[in-house]
């Protein structure tokens, strides 16, 4: 029998942000392998209403008859129970029961949780802390401190023994905050449609930034705007659209969440990524880079690592961005730059093919 592994999940499973697509990624590399994926979703009856409207009209993956859906060729079956909660505490006995119950039926060879669905956690801990993994795929997870103030979580999460994470910056990060844990690296793959060449017709238009939220950096983009008012901006939703609720300077440009990126990378002069927050990965760089686009980033987390020489990584500096982004001289826009760019996303893919060949022989599948 081929091995199985089994990810639990108080949220429903989509491709909204790198994060969730990376996972998705993952799993379908593990399943190109022989093994067997399995997704468990445990969500509120109340949900239900929401769940089909999100992911027949959003995602364009309706629900079934059977209460499951496909994401990327992975079945997601989705349970619904009016005392199931992912974040509140009366519905964690029901969800553990639940997700307990699964496991001890499956008896997968591994069981996959995210860090802060918090319930799956715990249900993984109490099933086998040895054949569980729990995913972080950002460094704002709570630390172990904020966790022991919930006597019913605390204790389960210090049997954490392996954590898997996608970049060096994480590793480095998990092992000061978790270090009784094994910290299992496994980086993000990039699918196969990802362009390898610049995107066909390009026409540079605008400055690109994606999500304007605050950890993003949206309040700094928008100084960088002002700083360069004769200079076009376009803003692109992802997690929220806010943009839609608040008003830009003339020169930013605002549309929602853009399934298909091409046709931004079409006209895009380059990406700004001022993140705020200390980036896990940083995945819409090497895309970008892979689109033939420039990437200018903020040096936190784990985007220097990820943008490498492919892009520029600088401080959170307003002179320093003006600069660099108001000059046409700039070695931003340099034909060697776009060569390191290409280079960069084919030494990352080279890295994650070497490891996750490391992996499989570790695994023995």
């Amino acid at each position: 029998m081929p091995p199985s592994l089994l990810l639990l999940k108080p949220f429903l499973v989509a491709k909204t942000n790198g994060g969730e697509i990376s996972l998705l990624e993952r799993l379908n590399v593990f399943r190109s392998w022989g093994v067997q994926i399995r997704i468990v979703i445990g969500v509120p009856e109340s949900q239900r209403a929401f769940a089909i409207q999100f992911l027949g009209e959003e995602m364009k993956t309706p629900l079934k008859e059977d209460s499951s859906y496909e994401v990327d060729g992975l079945r997601c079956e989705v349970h619904f129970n009016a005392h199931f909660h992912p974040t509140e505490m009366e519905g964690q006995k029901p969800l553990e029961e639940f997700f307990g119950r699964q496991l001890r039926e499956a008896n997968p060879a591994w069981v996959w949780a995210h860090y802060t669905d918090f319930f799956a956690v715990t249900s993984a801990m109490q099933w086998n802390p040895e054949r569980a993994s729990v995913i972080l795929t950002d460094n704002e997870y709570p630390r172990q401190s904020q966790l022991d103030a919930f006597p019913s979580v605390g204790p389960h999460y210090r049997n954490i023994k392996h954590v898997v994470v996608a970049s060096r910056f994480m590793e480095e990060s998990v092992r000061r905050d978790i270090p009784w844990a094994k910290v299992l690296r496994i980086p993000n793959p990039l699918t196969k449609s990802l362009q390898r060449t610049p995107v066909e017709g390009r026409s540079p238009k605008a400055f690109v930034f994606v999500n304007p939220t605050e950890v993003k950096g949206v309040e700094f983009a928008l100084q960088i705007a002002t700083q360069l008012p004769h200079e076009n901006f376009l803003f692109v939703g992802n997690w929220v659209n806010e943009g839609e609720e608040r008003s830009f300077p003339k020169n930013v440009s605002f549309i929602p969440r853009q399934n298909n990126m091409d046709v931004i990378w079409a006209q895009a002069k380059a990406l700004l990524m001022p993140s705020v927050w200390e980036e896990a990965f940083g995945r819409l760089a090497l895309e970008a880079m892979a689109a033939g686009v420039p990437v200018v980033s903020s040096d936190r987390g784990a985007l220097p690592e990820t943008v490498g020489k492919g892009g520029l990584s600088l401080p959170l500096d307003l002179t320093q961005w003006v600069s660099v982004l108001g000059k046409t001289t700039s070695p931003l826009y340099d034909a060697q730059q776009l060569q390191r760019g290409f280079e960069r996303v084919r030494a990352y893919e080279r890295e994650t093919l070497d490891r996750f060949e490391e992996l499989r022989r570790e695994w023995k599948v």
